[in-house]
């Protein structure tokens, strides 16, 4: 109701104001209103306004049997088949977090798409695509649920009607008056033919102008993109499953909406243009990696710049909620991996600094990574310096004090070189076992995951392939099996994105490479929520 209120409070502002500056320009010019624009003049305003805000907010009440129709949606219930029952307990859970009532489910025959609908958010509707529910997996088809959740709680689908409406008021206001002035420009035979010029003048105004708008209300849904994808990063609890669910998109063929649903579904194409009403999937990824999108304004900032040349004066915001949430600590554990030797900037770019973007407010993660560290307690450098061993150094010390939730333990690369290795293969792998036992026996009782050693490109630095990928990662996977550990396969991660310049050294990642760790951590942490 607030959203509403302010929209008319505001609608009536733009009346009085473009009342106000004419009467002004009016006056300077010396003449009356009723003698330059015609004694229908206010007819014109009131007119354009109920006409352009009413055929927007009537498509928007009949959005949904509208989309139905389009679509040949079919409303399901959950008891069809255990796929429909999946899916309405899911938007069920979402609109839960979301503190919205459940909206209608539906599913439609069609490529891969979704969008959502609907004049009020607690009587809205989401729709999935018979292909997206078949090719991407539960977690991905949650993050996309997700999102279109976020587009009903932000009040999307009413923001952009009414957008759309003051805008469609200012083009019939505006065409009108070019037309006007056009037609009433001279004398003498010109003003004798000034209807065909008026309509014609008219006519062209109105689609000049309807164009100009409609980049307006491009931009604006674009912005809502990306606040759609945050929505639903901070719903699931971690950003992991919508890049993944963005990244699925972009090796489907995204499903072709109807024109009057483009801007509700979940994407529209793979490049961004001014025309878009989408981004592309690569930037919503990097708004999703980095956070460096433009967050979308709120309705009354979007509608203060469209009304920014009548109404100046008037600026208005809606205050964000935020949520206070317990902050789980995360002790990213391990060697110069972990450190970030190799990034371009290694407190922006380390996989420790990037999945802290990715799992955002409600989490801390903690880079305890130092270079040259082994899990073997008397580990050497390729020297045959010792003192290596993790145990032994102040960050072991330090990851413990640190009371975490989470342990994201990943050592064994350095073990691999022959002054660690050779003749040594049973102490590593109990050194390895007790490491491992001390940060579950800490007071927090930390969950451990198990970061299978990365997959070793060239032998540098002493460290061979050959002992990581034979002996160390098989091994490591068993451990995390009997142990009944989480463990991500790092290992493979490198290994299977090795042509794509991830291991420049043939060792370390680069800000990429990192960035596929952080990736795959997330998803992991995400899935233990």
């Amino acid at each position: 109701m607030k959203r509403i209120f302010l929209f008319l409070l505001t609608n009536i502002a733009v009346m009085i104001s473009l009342s106000i500056v004419t009467s002004l320009v009016m006056y300077f010019i010396g003449a009356p209103i009723e003698q330059v624009f015609g004694a229908e003049y206010a007819y014109i305003i009131v007119w354009a306004f109920v006409y352009g805000i009413g055929a927007s907010i009537i498509s928007l009440l009949i959005s949904k049997p509208m989309a139905k129709f389009a679509t040949r949606a079919r409303v399901v219930d959950g008891t069809e088949n255990e796929q429909t029952r999946w899916l309405v307990s899911t938007v069920e859970d979402l609109a839960r977090r979301a503190n919205i009532k459940t909206p209608e489910v539906a599913i439609y025959e069609g490529s891969a798409n979704a969008f959502a609908t609907g004049a009020f958010k607690n009587s809205a509707l989401v729709a999935v695509s018979s292909d997206i529910m078949e090719q991407m997996t539960k977690e991905e088809l949650r993050a996309v649920l997700g999102h279109e959740i976020s587009h009903v709680a932000n009040g999307d689908m009413v923001t952009l009607c009414l957008i759309q409406g003051v805008l469609n008021a200012f083009v019939l206001i505006f065409a009108r008056v070019i037309a006007h002035i056009a037609a009433t420009a001279g004398n003498g035979e010109r003003r004798r033919s000034s209807a065909p010029i008026y309509f014609l003048v008219y006519f062209a105004a109105q689609i000049v102008l309807s164009v100009l708008a409609s980049l307006i209300v491009f931009w604006f849904s674009r912005r809502r993109e990306y606040a759609a994808d945050a929505g639903s990063a901070k719903l699931l609890g971690s950003p992991s499953s919508m890049i993944a669910a963005l990244r699925r998109l972009g090796n489907l063929q995204p499903g072709v909406l109807p024109d009057s649903l483009k801007a509700m579904g979940i994407a529209e194409g793979k490049r961004t243009s001014i025309w878009s009403t989408h981004p592309s999937l690569e930037d919503r990824i990097n708004a999703l990696t980095f956070g460096n999108s433009s967050r979308c304004g709120s309705f009354m900032t979007c509608l203060a710049l469209c009304c920014a040349a009548v109404l100046p004066s008037v600026v208005m915001a809606e205050d964000a909620t935020a949520t206070n949430v317990n902050v789980k600590v995360v002790a990213c554990v391990g060697d110069s991996i972990t450190y970030g030797h190799g990034a371009s900037k290694r407190l922006e770019t380390s996989y420790p600094a990037q999945l802290q973007r990715l799992l955002g407010d409600g989490w801390k993660v903690v880079n305890f990574g130092h270079n040259a560290r082994t899990a073997l307690n008397d580990g050497k450098e390729w020297n045959g310096r010792g003192g290596h061993g993790y145990c032994k150094s102040p960050q072991y010390t330090k990851s413990r004090e640190a009371k975490p939730d989470y342990v994201i333990f990943m050592l064994g690369t350095n073990d691999s070189k022959p002054v660690n290795w050779d003749g040594k293969e049973e102490d590593f792998r109990r050194d390895y076992a007790a490491l491992v036992d001390s940060y579950m026996a800490i007071e927090s009782k930390p969950k451990v995951i198990i970061g299978v050693s990365p997959f070793v490109k060239k032998n540098s630095f002493s460290i061979r392939e050959s002992v990581v990928g034979g002996s160390i990662a098989p091994w490591q996977r068993k451990f995390a099996e009997e142990r009944k550990l989480q463990a991500v396969d790092c290992y493979n991660v490198m290994k299977l994105n090795a042509d794509k310049g991830y291991l420049p050294d043939g060792v370390h990642p680069n800000d990429i490479g990192y960035r596929a760790l952080a990736e795959a951590f997330a998803a992991a942490l995400s899935s233990q929520l």
